[in-house]
């Protein structure tokens, strides 16, 4: 996996509606098991755009 190489700054995921979405590969490290990451999440964006807070919500 590119991430644990270092190589990774960025995760691209699939939303519910299909669109690509890109944010810091930092946001993942705490889910980040030895098969990868796996799951469903909740992302939350302030009125900026900003990410404010990841939430797994299903494995």
């Amino acid at each position: 996996m590119r991430y644990y190489r270092g190589e990774a700054s960025a995760v691209v995921a699939i939303t519910d509606s299909g669109q690509s979405l890109q944010f810091p590969a930092l946001h993942v490290r705490r889910f980040i098991t030895q098969t990868g990451i796996h799951g469903r999440f909740k992302i939350r964006f302030d009125d900026n755009h900003k990410m404010i807070n990841l939430e797994r919500i299903s494995d």
